[in-house]
């Protein structure tokens, strides 16, 4: 068992410095060498405003890096025999079968080389269903979409691809997602503090924060669903992680082959340079690392395999969309207990310039209504648009659906999501957004009803 070390002195000007940005109750880092876990700290509360401090064994949503573990589980269902890397996943999942996604193969789906999109995969964010059969459902549903490219053509991040796979490892291992990975890798790993997240409550987990315009909003239940788990449904203590981590560096044949293990932390392909199986890489650093991010927490792991050395810092808040942005303080920590350059993130300008619009906007289209209303001849509403004359007449209506196209479908896409997700992960942006295009539609129509009455 590894021991609790405390907190490192070395870290916490670092930590109280950056954290008065990124504003996280609670944090937990753990750093493992030559497989020992040397280091760990605990910083803050489980939940905000809260005497209840983080410990050791305090357990946070892992995000995506939920993903290796899954990558696992295929890799052992590989080494078995009962599944084959480069076999179809139609020859696994028959609702797959004569579908646009029925000839993509294992192995595309572990390095996202599918051709499904991540808008694809995020389209199920705000799902939440704890029922059994939510990752079967789930994974019916994207049966029939088409994907963005065809098959081993590009690479591009997506939750479905992970999804998918997990209700692989349900089939053919005759075993619930939960059940496979608690009873295959987090039990003989000793991962004690671990499990997939389902709708129990747990004294040991840290409650998730979201931003709420500039301060933090606890959740007032943990989300996550079970349709999710194998994207990012993992629960895990900052101790268990260094197990894990330890254990994907010992180069030992154990719950996974040495070369097994090796080959989930070496690129995929030639169209997946810096992606293995479940693994980002940076492979001029000789660093392999995935960050994970759910509503209410963010985490990073990171392991250097030819040094035996490993970092993981799992954070209960994530970012904000301009403001409590938490990759500088995990990458910051992450860095220094690796001893690993991180120069640090620009400052977000355009994104903070854009959330000052989104909250002035409201105000500026409310003044132009009173005054437009004012201004009226005839108080009474009238949306009579046949008089359409010309484009001094309508251009309000372009103008307001021109807005709201872009508050609420390109400026989600440029997050990979879609305004739903928006509202599950940063929900003062969401809100933002859509109140701003409704005040400019109630704006436009004002405006066409004034130059119709006057008509």
């Amino acid at each position: 068992m590894f021991p609790s070390i405390g907190w490192s002195n070395g870290l916490s000007h670092f930590i109280t410095t950056e954290n008065s940005k990124a504003n996280v109750p609670g944090l937990a880092y753990a750093l493992v060498d030559k497989g020992n876990l040397v280091e760990s700290g605990f910083f803050g509360a489980l939940r905000d405003g809260q005497e209840k401090k983080v410990r050791d064994n305090t357990v946070f949503i892992i995000g995506s890096v939920s993903k290796s573990f899954t990558a696992l589980a295929v890799m052992q269902l590989v080494e078995s025999g009962r599944v084959a890397l480069d076999a179809q996943i139609s020859q696994f999942l028959p609702d797959f079968v004569n579908t646009p996604i029925a000839k993509v193969t294992i192995r595309q789906l572990l390095s996202h080389t599918s051709g499904l999109s991540l808008v694809q995969g995020n389209l199920s964010q705000n799902d939440y269903s704890m029922h059994q059969n939510a990752l079967s459902k789930r994974v019916e549903r994207l049966a029939s979409i088409v994907p963005k490219s065809p098959p081993g053509v590009r690479w591009e991040y997506s939750n479905a691809n992970y999804q998918i796979l997990g209700r692989l490892i349900e089939v053919v291992s005759g075993q619930s997602f939960a059940a496979y990975i608690e009873n295959k890798i987090l039990q003989p790993i000793g991962m004690t503090d671990s499990y997939v997240h389902d709708a129990r409550a747990y004294d040991e987990l840290a409650v998730g924060h979201r931003p709420w315009f500039g301060a933090r909003l606890a959740l007032s239940s943990n989300k996550t669903g079970l349709g999710s788990a194998p994207q990012g449904g993992i629960v895990s203590s900052a101790r268990d992680m260094a197990r894990y981590l330890s254990m994907m560096m010992n180069q030992q044949d154990d719950i996974l082959s040495a070369e097994g293990k090796a080959r989930m932390m070496r690129a995929a392909s030639d169209i997946s340079p810096d992606y293995g199986f479940g693994w980002f890489l940076d492979s001029d650093n000789g660093v392999v690392y995935h960050s994970g991010s759910n509503p209410g927490y963010e985490a990073l792991a990171t392991m250097i395999p030819g040094e035996n050395r490993a970092a993981v810092v799992l954070t209960n808040a994530n970012s904000g969309f301009a403001f409590g942005q938490t990759k500088n303080l995990r990458y910051g920590i992450n860095a220094r207990l690796l001893d690993i350059e991180y120069l640090g993130e620009k400052s977000p300008w355009m994104m903070r310039f854009t959330y000052g619009f989104l909250v002035i906007a409201p105000f500026l289209f409310l003044v132009r209504i009173i005054i437009d209303w004012r201004n009226r001849r005839d108080k009474e509403v009238q949306l009579e648009f046949r008089g359409l004359k010309n484009l001094s007449t309508w251009w309000p209506l372009l103008f307001a659906a021109v807005l709201a196209y872009l508050l609420l479908v390109v400026v989600p896409k440029t997050f990979g999501a879609n305004l739903a997700a928006v509202f599950v992960f940063q929900p003062d942006a969401g809100l933002l957004l859509t109140i701003t295009a409704l005040a400019g539609g109630v704006w436009s129509l004002l405006k066409v009803s004034s130059k119709q009455t006057r008509e």
